[in-house]
């Protein structure tokens, strides 16, 4: 019998990358694509934290060099 697996996230590394980690297709279907939507929300959410951690960083050198940055929305 064949051992058919795929690749879960289940941790992260110490540089920030995720683990791939295989788990059985015998595990419940059902919850698959449920626990693949709450993973790219919470990988969604951490990029978006990343940005805003960027984003004061850059407003904070900005304004070290005395420039106003530009604060029109964007489309």
């Amino acid at each position: 019998m064949m051992d058919h697996t795929r690749a879960r996230p289940t941790c992260s590394s110490p540089t920030g990358m995720h683990l791939m980690l295989p788990y059985s297709l015998a595990e419940s279907e059902a919850e698959a694509p449920g626990m693949l939507l709450e993973e790219l929300e919470r990988r969604q959410d951490d990029v978006l934290a990343q940005l805003d951690d960027l984003e004061a960083k850059l407003n904070e050198v900005l304004s070290g060099l005395k420039i106003e940055p530009d604060t029109t929305p964007l489309d």
